[in-house]
C-alpha cells in the first residue's frame, strides 16, 4: 500500500494504492480501502505514478455522493448488457464549441460527441438495484466508482476485469480464458472454456519442482520485441492459482479431455479462430475489436499452436515438453 490517510471525505479516511495487473497500472483512491479484495494484494505495487503514468485512475466513493441518474434514460443508451450480470451504457454528453471564421470574423458553434461510459452492476435490464455504478471517460483512463462496502465483492469481478479488457484493447494485449505454466522459464498456455481441464492440468504441473502456475483461468498476453509474454491475473479458477508474475510464451495448447494424449499443430485462420473463441473481446466497441483481432492474429504467428487432447494423469507433463 502506497499511502494511507492521504485525505479525508467526511469522517472516512481516503486510501491510495497502485495495482498492476499484467501490463496495466491502476491508481486507485477509496474510502477506507473499499474494493481491496484479498486476491488483489499480490498485485499491489510501489510503482510511482508520477514517473510512470497510470493507465487508469479512479476514485471509489460512497453511492450517496452520486448524482441521481434516471435508469430508464441510461438504458436507452445501452452499449452492451451481459444478461443481468453487468451493463455498459453511454452518457451521450454533447459539448458545444465556438470557432471564429477567418473570412467573416463571426463565431460559429459546432457540436462534438463527448460521451462518457457508464457501467452498472448488475445491469439495468430488469430494473435491479445498482450494487456498483461507475462513470468513466471514453478511453477508460479516468473515472469514479460508486460502491458501498456491502457490494465490494463486485469490484474485482466483474468490474475490474471488464475495465482491464477495455484497456488491453488499446495496444496493450488481450485477456485469454487460459491457464499459464512457467516451466523453469518456458511458458505454456492451456486454453479452453469451463470444464476443458485447465485447473486439472494446472494441478499436475504444480506438483513439479521449479514450476509456477501463474493462473488457472485468466491470462493476459502481450506482445514484445522478443515474442509473447503471459501474465498471471487475480481472476483464478477452481484451483485458485493467481500469481503476480510473467513468463515468455513458448507453446499454446487448445485443450480437451481424451482417452490418450495427442497433439496436432495448427496455424493460420484455424489458430486465430481458436484464439478468438477463448478471448475476452469488446463486442460493444468496433475499434477495440479490430485491434484485439489483429493482436490475436499476431499471437498465432509468434508461438507454436497445438490442438491438445489429454488424458488426466502426470504423463501429460513430459508429453507437452516434447511436443
Amino acid at each position: 500500500m502506497l499511502e494511507s490517510g492521504a485525505g479525508q471525505l467526511g469522517s472516512n479516511t481516503m486510501t491510495d494504492r497502485n495495482i498492476k495487473i499484467g501490463n496495466i497500472l491502476f491508481s486507485i483512491s477509496s474510502q477506507n480501502g473499499i474494493g481491496m479484495d484479498k486476491c488483489l494484494e499480490p498485485f499491489l505495487t510501489t510503482a510511482d505514478t508520477g514517473s510512470q503514468s497510470a493507465d487508469c485512475r479512479m476514485e471509489i466513493r460512497d453511492p450517496k455522493l452520486q448524482t441521481v441518474r434516471n435508469n430508464r434514460q441510461i438504458k436507452n443508451n445501452r452499449l452492451f448488457e451481459a444478461d443481468t450480470t453487468w451493463g455498459l451504457y453511454s452518457s451521450q454528453k454533447t459539448a458545444v464549441s465556438g470557432q471564429r471564421s477567418a473570412a467573416s470574423g463571426k463565431i460559429t458553434n459546432s457540436t462534438k460527441d463527448n460521451s462518457d461510459n457508464l457501467l452498472a452492476i448488475p445491469s439495468l435490464k430488469n430494473g435491479g438495484r445498482r450494487r456498483l455504478f461507475a462513470e468513466f471517460d471514453s478511453a477508460y483512463r479516468n473515472g469514479t466508482v460508486y460502491l458501498h462496502k456491502s457490494g465490494e465483492n463486485y469490484f474485482l469481478y466483474p468490474f475490474l476485469e471488464l475495465l482491464t479488457i477495455n484497456l488491453l484493447a488499446e495496444s496493450k494485449g488481450v485477456l485469454l480464458h487460459a491457464s499459464c505454466i512457467d516451466d523453469n522459464g518456458s511458458g505454456y498456455l492451456f486454453l479452453g472454456h469451463s470444464g476443458a481441464g485447465k485447473s486439472t492440468i494446472s494441478n499436475f504441473w504444480n506438483e513439479e519442482k521449479g514450476i509456477r502456475v501463474l493462473s488457472d483461468d485468466r491470462v493476459i498476453v502481450s506482445l514484445s520485441e522478443k515474442g509473447l509474454i503471459a501474465h498471471g491475473t487475480p481472476w483464478h479458477g477452481t484451483a485458485n492459482y493467481a500469481i503476480n508474475a510473467s513468463v515468455p510464451v513458448k507453446k499454446v495448447f487448445f485443450i480437451s479431455h481424451s482417452k490418450h494424449n495427442s497433439a496436432v499443430k495448427i496455424n493460420g485462420i484455424k489458430a486465430t479462430s481458436e484464439l478468438v473463441r477463448n478471448a475476452f473481446l469488446t463486442f460493444w466497441d468496433k475499434n477495440r475489436m479490430e485491434y484485439s483481432t489483429e493482436t490475436l492474429m499476431q499471437i498465432s504467428q509468434k508461438a507454436g499452436m497445438f490442438s491438445l487432447g489429454f488424458y488426466p494423469d502426470r504423463k501429460i507433463l513430459d508429453f507437452v515438453r516434447n511436443v
